[in-house]
């Protein structure tokens, strides 16, 4: 679910969108207007490929060293 908040800055006020959705990472972004901030939510939250994009579901239980491994035996099969 998406929320928008109103942000005063210096030169009028920005819309932060706020989109969390259960198993995904909290996507925050900053619009000048609620009208892009609107549409910015509707098309992450409408597009399940995109939301995943922006959301890059957490992965605790990745390290860099498997990270390297399978990044070297992918890349350099021989």
């Amino acid at each position: 679910m998406a929320t928008i908040q109103k942000r005063p800055r210096s030169k009028g006020n920005a819309y932060r969108v706020i989109i969390r959705k259960k198993g995904i990472r909290q996507i925050s972004r900053t619009s000048p207007s609620k009208k892009l901030a609107l549409q910015f939510a509707q098309r992450v939250e409408n597009d399940k490929e995109l939301l995943l994009v922006y959301g890059n579901s957490n992965k605790s239980n990745q390290t860099l060293e498997k990270l390297t491994s399978d990044y070297l035996s992918n890349e350099y099969k021989r």
